[in-house]
């Protein structure tokens, strides 16, 4: 079902979003300024570049580990990401575990234990225009300028 819903996204993408990259844009209207005019000197810088595909397949794959190692909070919030992630996942895997093995519950039992995290998953996302008006009082208390730290409190909650 996932691969069938990814190949419908793929195709309204395809035919319904416009092109918004910068340089492919300017390369269309240098093409299109080259067959309208017949003068080669226009050019994109696109097109000017010297890279090969690899070169820049490589480069993609090593500008998220630098971002990762050299920019801190950025680590710091992907740690946290992973702890929060991990903590959730643990959870999956444990109350069935738990439920079922030493508890004694059904199937069905087992299935209303997670009715836990969905409550708090839903108090949690009730409570976010709260935490919204917050992170816009610290955004305008920092002249209009947003930090990522701004989105912390409620983590830390």
């Amino acid at each position: 079902m996932l691969i069938i819903w990814s190949g419908v996204q793929l195709v309204g993408i395809l035919f319904c979003v416009p092109e918004t990259y910068h340089p492919v844009l300017l390369r269309r209207k240098a093409v299109a300024l080259r067959k309208q005019t017949g003068n080669a000197a226009y050019k994109a810088s696109i097109e000017k570049m010297d890279k090969s595909v690899l070169k820049t397949v490589a480069w993609s794959c090593v500008r998220p580990f630098q971002l990762l190692f050299l920019e801190p909070m950025c680590l710091n919030l992907c740690l946290l990401s992973a702890i929060l992630l991990g903590i959730l996942y643990l959870f999956f895997g444990a109350f069935p575990l738990v439920f079922e093995n030493n508890h004694g519950f059904t199937l069905s039992q087992t299935g209303l234990t997670f009715l836990g995290i969905l409550i708090g998953m839903v108090i949690g996302i009730s409570c976010d225009p709260l935490w919204r008006k917050n992170y816009n009082r610290l955004v305008e208390g920092n002249n209009g300028v947003s930090e990522p730290e701004f989105r912390l409190p409620p983590t830390i909650l």
